[in-house]
């Protein structure tokens, strides 16, 4: 239960994170959604084990799925934190120079 509240926390960040980089939102939600179900998943057989530190499998094993080869809990916590960090300080550099 607490894994699932904090995988909903932190994806909740890296959406705020990811929308306050892209400027239109439609084309935030359709890079989201070409992430999750392409970018991740084609290089996954090639990657092996590394697949398993995206944010995808990372958001699965914190949230208690089961789906590949999951991360430990701790693991995926860590891993998911670095993600929407680099994604929030991403967000921070761009939205500091945009004109209001």
């Amino acid at each position: 239960m607490a894994g699932a509240l904090l995988d909903c926390t932190l994806c909740a960040m890296l959406g705020v994170a990811i929308r306050a980089r892209i400027a239109n939102q439609v084309a935030a939600v359709v890079g989201v959604i070409v992430w999750f179900f392409i970018v991740e998943l084609l290089p996954a057989p090639l990657l092996d084990r590394a697949s398993a530190h995206t944010i995808g499998q990372t958001s699965t094993s914190l949230g208690g799925g089961i789906e590949g080869e999951p991360l430990a809990w701790g693991a995926a916590l860590v891993v998911l934190a670095v993600w929407t960090a680099a994604f929030m300080v991403a967000a921070g550099l761009v939205d500091a120079r945009r004109d209001i």
